[in-house]
């Protein structure tokens, strides 16, 4: 089945102008070529919703182009019962108009015009790293695909502030979409970020040197419910950064990235200051502290496992 759209828009003067209908029609008499138009694009009616099929066949006689005809009759009578009678005698009585064919190539020439504008200017040097164009020939569309942000947050933008409206599809997601400029003051800035931030393995070294590695296992779990949660606000506070894709794989892989952190960043505090709980200023609660005459200080675990 073949479904042709935009037939005789073409823009492009590398653009076969052949249906390829014709050619799948006349490749062998085991293979039944059937063509899908419709009246919507091609002859600017939209709303009517006024559609053709076609067979072909190569040798085919009269007889089974009859047969074809009936049970496409019966089909649709199964189906949809019939179709609107208004609004095919309305494209009937156009297409049969003497002046439709000189309308509709006016109007055609129009959009090969602003076709013509529109691909010598989004294909400029200057928006090289703002987007990809992809080849455009025919038709009323063309598509872009965006690097920095969002196709969504563009196609709201452009409706909210400018009334033109876009469709945004096929967002490439996966787990989730980080619109990130990969500049060097961009980078420099999430350095920054970075080295600020580490402040948090000063505060996990010290829990752990007071609370061992209960006080690590209860880092990581908070690290692992609340990273989430901030992380997914933030995405909702400011949509023009990023998304994540629904469901349960991304929150889980946002979690264990947190994990992750905690465990590599502590381990660095580890390799850089010694281990937290060798250091002489570690306490804990479930250790005893015993004062010896001579004045110094020992630890009893033993209370702690009961066996004092």
């Amino acid at each position: 089945m073949y479904k042709r759209q935009y037939y005789n828009m073409f823009f492009d003067d590398a653009v076969e102008p052949e249906s390829l209908f014709g050619r799948l029609a006349r490749t062998h008499e085991n293979l039944l070529a059937v063509k899908v138009d419709g009246a919507t694009k091609e002859e600017f009616v939209w709303g009517l919703r006024v559609g053709f099929l076609t067979y072909g066949i190569k040798n085919g006689t009269p007889a089974v182009y009859a047969a074809l005809e009936q049970k496409t009759a019966g089909l649709i009578r199964a189906t949809v019962s019939n179709i609107s009678h208004a609004s095919q005698s309305i494209v009937l009585r156009a297409l049969n108009h003497p002046d439709f064919r000189k309308q509709q190539r006016e109007k055609i020439d129009i959009l090969r015009a602003r076709a013509a504008v529109t691909a010598g200017e989004c294909r400029k040097a200057e928006y090289a790293d703002l987007w990809d164009v992809y080849p455009f020939n025919s038709g009323y569309f063309m598509c872009l695909r965006l690097k920095q942000v969002l196709a969504e947050t563009v196609r709201q933008h452009l409706l909210e502030h400018h009334g033109l409206g876009i469709i945004a599809l096929g967002e490439h997601v996966g787990w989730w979409h980080m619109a990130i400029t990969w500049e060097p003051y961009f980078l420099m800035l999430l350095l920054i970020d970075f080295t600020l931030c580490a402040f948090v393995y000063l505060i996990t070294w010290r829990i752990v040197r007071r609370f061992a590695w209960r006080g690590l296992a209860v880092c990581v779990a908070v690290a692992a419910v609340i990273g989430p949660a901030r992380d997914y606000w933030y995405m909702q506070r400011f949509t023009e950064w990023g998304a994540y894709e629904p469901g349960i794989a991304p929150l889980l892989a946002v979690s264990a990235t947190y994990v992750v952190m905690i465990i590599l960043g502590h381990g660095v505090m580890r390799l850089i200051a010694g281990p937290s709980c060798a250091d002489r200023l570690a306490r804990r609660p479930w250790e005893t502290i015993l004062r010896s005459t001579d004045g110094r200080i020992s630890v009893d675990e033993s209370t702690a496992n009961g066996k004092k």
